[in-house]
């Protein structure tokens, strides 16, 4: 598996035309060509990554929670705000399993 230096970097480079004439150091000979999602879910190992999901999982909470005050606020439903902050934590948790648990 190959490590790019730029976690962020997700462009696609195999839809430019070859411009050069000589060889190439590229490595779609050791790699095959990948489709565009393929190539988007596949990140390299972040430096940073528990601080990527400890934000996903406040602001999933963090969101939906307010989501749910204003809705039990407006509907005099107190409940609303627990289950809005329960439903962000699911939600962020599915999103940290899809982004970072997957292969």
């Amino acid at each position: 598996m190959m490590v790019d230096s730029d976690p962020t970097d997700r462009t696609d480079t195999t839809d430019r035309a070859d411009t050069t004439t000589g060889p190439t150091d590229s490595t779609e000979d050791i790699e095959p060509r990948l489709s565009r999602r393929q190539a988007w879910r596949r990140t390299p190992v972040e430096d940073n990554a528990g601080w990527s999901v400890f934000s996903y999982l406040i602001s999933g909470m963090a969101f939906y929670g307010v989501l749910g005050w204003l809705v039990g606020r407006a509907t005099h439903i107190g409940i609303l705000f627990p289950l809005g902050m329960i439903v962000g934590l699911v939600l962020a948790l599915v999103l940290i399993i899809f982004r970072y648990g997957r292969p």
